[in-house]
């Protein structure tokens, strides 16, 4: 066979690999990229170009607006908080960057005074985050933490207190026992008074535990099985954080413990955590 017999053997058999692949040869499509909110940041490609030939690796890139954080990627075949991202293309798509804000606006729930109170916890409502970016979770019997209603499912027909994330403290059945933390380190601006709120429910308690919050190792408040009557529903926690306003790091951390019998389950739920 001669080189030319062989090269043009070889264009058949790629075009023919772009038709088993649902791609026409020599075709071209467009891949249309957005941020939602529109304010909250901007997406770069590389390359950009008007469009795109099938098969070609577009690099994807978040970039957050002051105030904005990332949340992740939606659209045409991609779900993922991955940033940058690659996507190849094979047919004209359509992705967008969400983004999420970092300022609180009044609303129920939350703080009546002023025009908004900026949040400095990040994604205190878990609805933009796994485990491991802006929260650091730690459970010794090796339980999810952060949750969503498509992962953890629901306890007693009970899950966040808004939304579709929250953080799930508690221990297995299989086991009787948990140590188990969640936390993130904050940085409040020097202020005269400072507030952390948050929302917390337990859901089920067959098991004696301790759930502590704390600044910086300092116990804020305690919750115990002896009260978790008063929390079958979630409430509102506020608790005064001033002496963390000072504009330097300051850990928050949320932990639960227990230790009981096999086949005996608590749970505790968290939502909605402010610190402004």
């Amino acid at each position: 066979m001669s080189f030319k017999s062989f090269l043009f053997s070889a264009v058949i058999a790629s075009a023919a690999l772009l038709t088993l692949a649902g791609c026409p040869p020599n075709a071209f499509y467009v891949l249309t990229v957005t941020a939602v909110p529109i304010e909250g940041g901007v997406v770069k490609l590389d390359p950009e170009r008007p469009s795109y030939f099938a098969g070609t690796t577009v690099t994807l890139t978040a970039v957050p607006a002051e105030g904005f954080t990332f949340r992740r990627w939606v659209g045409s075949g991609i779900n993922t908080t991955i940033n940058p991202t690659n996507k190849k293309i094979y047919a004209d798509e359509a992705v967008a960057a969400e983004f999420q804000s970092d300022v609180l606006i009044p609303g129920e729930g939350e703080p009546e005074e002023g025009e908004g109170h900026e949040n400095f916890v990040k994604d205190g409502n878990f609805e933009y985050t796994t485990a491991g970016s802006t929260w650091q979770a730690l459970s010794l019997t090796g339980m999810p933490i952060i949750c969503e209603t498509s992962t953890c499912g629901l306890l007693g027909g009970k899950g966040p207190a808004h939304g579709l994330g929250w953080a799930w403290f508690g221990n297995s059945a299989q086991y009787g026992f948990e140590q188990a933390t969640l936390a993130q380190q904050i940085t409040l601006p020097v202020k005269r008074e400072a507030t952390l709120r948050f929302n917390v429910s337990v859901p089920l308690v067959t098991n004696p535990f301790t759930f502590s919050v704390s600044m910086n190792n300092v116990v804020l408040w305690q919750l115990t099985e002896a009260e978790a009557m008063d929390f079958n529903a979630y409430q509102q926690v506020d608790l005064n954080i001033d002496d963390f306003a000072t504009g330097r790091p300051a850990i928050l951390s949320f932990s639960f413990s227990c230790t009981g019998e096999i086949g005996q389950e608590s749970a505790v739920f968290i939502d909605d955590i402010q610190a402004y």
